[in-house]
C-alpha cells in the first residue's frame, strides 16, 4: 500500500472486519481508515473526510471521482 495523509481525527474504529470486508487503508498504529466489500456493486466506508481536503488533494478528489465514476454506471 502507497502511504497517503488523511484528515483523521476519529474516536472510533474498527475492531473485527466481518467476513468479505476487507482493508483498504490502515494507519501506522494499526486502525483500519478504510475498508470495502469485493464484489457488491460499490461499498466503500472510509474514517476520514475527503470532502474536506478534496480541492487541495488529489487523493481525496479520485475519491470524489470514482463515486461519481460509480453512481453514472448504475
Amino acid at each position: 500500500m502507497k502511504p497517503i495523509r488523511v484528515n483523521s481525527y476519529h474516536h472510533q474504529a474498527i475492531k473485527q472486519k466481518a467476513e468479505g470486508v476487507k482493508s483498504m487503508a490502515v494507519s501506522e498504529d494499526g486502525i483500519t481508515e478504510a475498508i470495502e466489500i469485493p464484489g457488491k456493486r460499490f461499498v466503500w466506508a472510509l474514517q476520514w473526510h475527503p470532502e474536506f481536503s478534496y480541492r487541495n488533494d488529489e487523493n481525496s478528489k479520485k475519491i470524489f471521482e470514482e463515486f461519481v465514476r460509480q453512481c453514472k454506471e448504475r
